[in-house]
């Protein structure tokens, strides 16, 4: 099982519940492979392919995401929103690309006033592109690291639930191999991305 963890996360915060779910998916099972990805690694290639074309790794990472049986987003919450980082990859991530993948959604902020952004403002751009969103989302605050935000369970606790869940959606996914193929087909030609397809989805949403 091929899991995909996309990060647009920036502080040391998002850098420690990445590796927490990373280490969660990895310990449900000697069959899981889980790769982390930090998007802002990633910036001229996605501003290259936001006014042009996209560069040749920025391509692998579009196919190794069409070909993952389960995808974790994960963003920085900011201004109540997710991080434009993440809208910038979303805009130019080839079409089918994510359409039936399983996707958790995984979100970072200072406060837990800005917990419900992931459903009211990452949810819909994710089912839009026709993404399996999963019900049960993770936002960490910072008093969640010193036990005083949420109360009932530890980040640990929904981590390791979160990943659990992805994994169970995954292995439902892997078992129709139809289903990554076709989209893969739907993504189409890698080598054919160019900034024409960019614009029409851009005024689609």
């Amino acid at each position: 099982m091929k899991l995909i963890v996309i990060s647009a996360g920036m502080g040391e915060q998002s850098a420690l519940v990445v590796r927490q779910i990373a280490q969660a998916l990895e310990v449900t099972g000697p069959s899981v492979q889980v790769e982390t990805v930090a998007l802002k690694d990633y910036v001229p290639d996605l501003m290259s392919a936001l006014t042009s074309f996209a560069p040749e790794r920025l391509l692998g990472l579009f196919e190794r995401v069409a070909q993952a049986d389960g995808v974790v987003v994960h963003t920085s919450i900011m201004n109540a929103s997710f991080a434009g980082l993440l809208k910038v990859f979303l805009d130019v991530l080839p079409e089918g690309t994510l359409a039936g993948a399983p996707v958790l959604m995984l979100g970072t902020g200072g406060t837990q006033r800005h917990s419900l952004a992931l459903d009211y403002a990452l949810r819909p751009v994710l089912s839009y592109l026709k993404a399996q969103v999963l019900p049960t989302t993770v936002f960490v605050a910072t008093a969640d690291w010193g036990g005083r935000g949420d109360a009932v369970r530890s980040v640990n606790e929904r981590v390791t639930e979160a990943a659990r869940e992805l994994v169970q959606a995954a292995g439902g996914a892997a078992k129709a191999p139809e289903a990554v193929a076709d989209r893969e087909a739907a993504a189409g030609p890698m080598g054919n991305f160019d900034v024409s397809d960019i614009t029409a989805r851009l005024k689609r949403l």
